[in-house]
């Protein structure tokens, strides 16, 4: 049964949000900090959406995410013609549309599509129509690392498509240095400040 199957048929299932832990991929190599600064990183911060293809001569050659915790990042990737799509989402967000749109212009596209995010237990709106949307056949669903209990800091190469785990510190972690201290209430109330 493929990846998409398993997400299609779990996101129907009642208390999908509840699940513990979801995770379909193999792992993250890592990616130094300075490395990303060296070569150029577009950043996204909660809401935002980035699209366009990569240009070795110019632009960025990342797009990362870093302390991601109640949020989802999906990216879709062409790896025909290295076009990109990736949004940071928060819950409610409505960037389906905003996808549909993408996959809809890039004729005779391969996309990759990854979601990576949220904590254990978190009912995020929204994860069905992207599940849904990635199984409509346009998109293969290359990997899926959702829900556990770390901040994650991800970081997708817009010339090969290859996700990687940001070492913001420039080290190795310790399993405890990653797990999230937040709560979704206090992640609500940060979300207000920086607004």
């Amino acid at each position: 049964m493929g990846l998409e199957a398993v997400l299609k048929r779990d996101s129907k299932a009642e208390g999908f949000g509840a699940a513990r832990y979801l995770q379909m991929y193999k792992k993250r190599p890592n990616l130094s900090a300075v490395k990303l600064d060296d070569d150029g990183a577009a950043t996204l911060d909660y809401g935002q959406s980035v699209s366009g293809a990569y240009d070795e001569f110019g632009g960025p050659r990342y797009v990362a995410v870093k302390s991601m915790t109640f949020d989802l990042f999906v990216t879709l990737y062409d790896v025909n013609k290295r076009r990109y799509y990736a949004a940071r989402l928060l819950s409610g967000d409505s960037k389906s549309s905003e996808m549909g749109l993408f996959m809809k212009s890039a004729k005779g596209a391969n996309f990759e599509a990854r979601v990576i995010g949220l904590q254990n237990g978190q009912h995020f709106e929204g994860l069905g129509d992207v599940v849904d949307l990635l199984g409509s056949g346009r998109a293969t669903l290359f990997e899926a690392d959702l829900f556990g209990s770390e901040r994650r800091n991800v970081a997708i190469d817009l010339k090969t498509g290859t996700t990687f785990d940001i070492l913001t510190e420039n080290r190795l972690y310790k399993p405890s240095e990653r797990a999230n201290q937040m709560t979704e209430e206090q992640f609500a109330r940060e979300l207000k400040i920086t607004k």
